[in-house]
């Protein structure tokens, strides 16, 4: 058992210490709510357990939060668009995301981000931070700065090194959450709200842009808790290099003569085109679509490399390598080389191997304008809540607006929410099956690491839920699933403190591993992000809708819902517009 059992009262408890979870924190208190910040790690660290995805080195730049208000640079070229007024690019950006979201985004959550981003840019403008045109200077780390800074001067009770396992429901609302600190101890949160601000799904897969701590555990957690959460099919994979999955500019370094080579030497893309489409026509389209996409012919560049990774033929790190010394190839991009030159790679010298990785899920629990799950008390946000303005595909350099955007209604509601309903002591039963899962890890005495087993899950899932799916995929990945849960985790060994921590993990792993393959199956076409092998068409007749799932007495619960049933395919909407799902040149 756990060394001791803590209790906290709160009237907001906000779970995830990243850009979102902590604006929410600072809205919640500022509305005058008791509030709890509940972090996995250290609060305002980076890279690390602790920031989420906005504290790492390489978090976006934020096209649109962070646009020149005068010309729209960088989220349109002033070349190609003449004078254009604020009301203009802000129109303009409402329509593309709803067009790249291919009917699976929410237009009203959109509409809410597109509305406040520029307010909220003001803000943390006041904060300190200055705000470049450049998309070289990304914003993530001066933003947890400027909100770190900002918490100090209120009194959020920051809590680090703490695991939040489980929430607490009573009477079909949210009361509070249990979970145990890095010492192994037990903890519960009683509490009038939550809003869970935990990040994607990233951690599932071996290669991912993400710190170790963003594995999926609020989208298990809401489950568990009863809310709806939708689109979990969908999510976005970016290039990146190997060996450290740290330099995702690798995408713009595909010009013109550039060549793809498995580990044997090999040139393998022009075996994998369909006739009519060449490997420049491929690296072109590339070269302005940083996402994988079945919206346009870059997607025969990654599907050949996953491909070839699944073959056998792989580099010495298993990725495949991209040839860029030929002396004709020409690496225009700033990205390509400013951001690799910095880091000390020549791309010139030598090829470089890279890999398909995991950049954001953009499926979650439901929420509604200001963060609210179908289930009372209970909010989410950022990347925990993808499932809102995003769709198949998203536009790139949106989620730290959104994620500032949907913090502070969160975290506000909350606060309103928690104040005006009284909350009542907790039944002890309620408490007792909170730490129910907690308590049944100290009956395993098995030899197997929780750590090892989430290694195992990871390169599952990285196979077969990877750019390239299918039913026979998420067969294998469900039988992986089904056998952790009934053969490996008996025999897991938790020999000390981490290993509790590791194996909810692991816990909501599979949770989410389920989700993700159900829905996976279910969705029988390609769009956005999502490539079905075996049904490789977009198919707007039959899947013009969400997915949506929800724990039911005998189990997954799968649905669908219509967000966007007027959706139409406007391409002409994409061009001269960056960082969009499917541009057209």
């Amino acid at each position: 058992m756990a060394a001791s059992l803590n209790t906290v009262e709160t009237d907001v408890l906000v779970v995830g210490g990243g850009g979102a979870g902590t604006r929410a924190a600072l809205e919640s208190a500022r509305a005058g709510a008791k509030t709890v910040l509940a972090v996995k790690g250290r609060f305002n660290s980076v890279g690390v357990h602790g920031a989420g995805a906005t504290g790492v080195g390489l978090s976006e730049a934020g096209a649109f939060f962070y646009f020149d208000p005068k010309t729209g640079y960088p989220l349109i070229d002033p070349d190609e668009w003449g004078p254009i007024s604020l009301e203009e690019i802000l129109e303009l950006d409402y329509q593309v995301i709803i067009q790249v979201g291919q009917g699976m985004a929410d237009p009203k959550l959109a509409r809410v981000m597109v509305q406040e981003a520029v307010p909220q840019r003001q803000q943390i403008e006041e904060w300190g931070v200055q705000i470049h045109g450049d998309r070289l200077r990304h914003h993530g780390l001066p933003l947890m700065a400027a909100l770190g800074r900002q918490i100090q001067q209120t009194d959020v009770d920051v809590r680090e090194e703490v695991a939040i396992t489980d929430l607490l429901t009573h009477d079909g609302k949210c009361v509070g959450a249990v979970g145990v600190d890095f010492q192994g101890n037990a903890i519960v949160f009683k509490a009038g709200a939550v809003v869970l601000c935990t990040g994607g799904d990233a951690g599932l897969y071996r290669h991912n842009f993400h710190p170790p701590d963003v594995n999926g555990d609020g989208h298990a957690m809401a489950y568990q808790a009863g809310a709806t959460l939708m689109n979990m099919e969908f999510g976005q994979f970016f290039i990146s290099t190997l060996p450290a999955v740290t330099h995702p500019s690798a995408v713009w370094l595909f010009q013109p003569g550039a060549r793809l080579k498995n580990g044997q030497g090999d040139e393998f893309l022009p075996g994998y085109l369909p006739s009519g489409i060449t490997s420049e026509q491929v690296f072109a389209a590339r070269t302005y679509q940083p996402m994988f996409t079945t919206a346009n012919v870059s997607k025969y560049a990654d599907i050949a490399m996953m491909k070839e990774t699944l073959a056998g033929r792989a580099g010495p790190n298993g990725g495949v390598l991209l040839d860029l010394t030929d002396p004709s190839v020409v690496t225009r991009s700033i990205y390509a080389e400013g951001w690799l030159a910095k880091r000390g790679i020549d791309a010139a010298e030598r090829p470089l191997e890279i890999v398909p990785a995991r950049h954001c899920s953009h499926g979650g629990p439901r929420i509604d304008e200001h963060g609210r799950t179908d289930v009372p008390g209970l909010y989410a946000g950022g990347g925990e809540s993808a499932s809102g303005p995003q769709g198949a595909d998203r536009m790139g350099g949106h989620m730290l607006g959104s994620g500032q955007v949907f913090g502070t209604r969160a975290g506000r509601d909350a606060a309103r929410f928690a104040t005006e309903n009284a909350r009542d002591d907790l039944p002890a039963d309620v408490v007792e099956q909170g730490l129910e899962r907690i308590r049944s890890l100290e009956a395993l005495r098995g030899q197997v690491r929780p750590r090892d087993v989430k290694r195992e899950l990871r390169r599952q899932v990285s196979e077969d839920l990877n750019v390239i799916r299918s039913e026979a995929a998420c067969d294998r990945v469900l039988q992986t699933v089904a056998r952790i849960r009934d053969e490996t985790f008996p025999r897991l060994a938790i020999q000390e403190p981490m290993d509790r921590m590791e194996a909810m993990e692991l816990l909501n792993m599979l949770t989410v591993t389920e989700m993700v393959s159900k829905t996976v199956a279910m969705r029988t076409e390609s769009r956005g992000g999502h490539y079905r092998e075996d049904y490789p068409e977009q198919d707007d007749a039959q899947w013009l809708k969400s997915i949506t799932i929800r724990k039911e007495r005998d189990g997954m619960e799968l649905g669908t819902l219509a967000l966007d049933p007027e959706w139409k395919d406007r391409t002409d909407l994409l061009k001269g517009v960056s960082f969009a799902g499917g541009r057209q040149e």
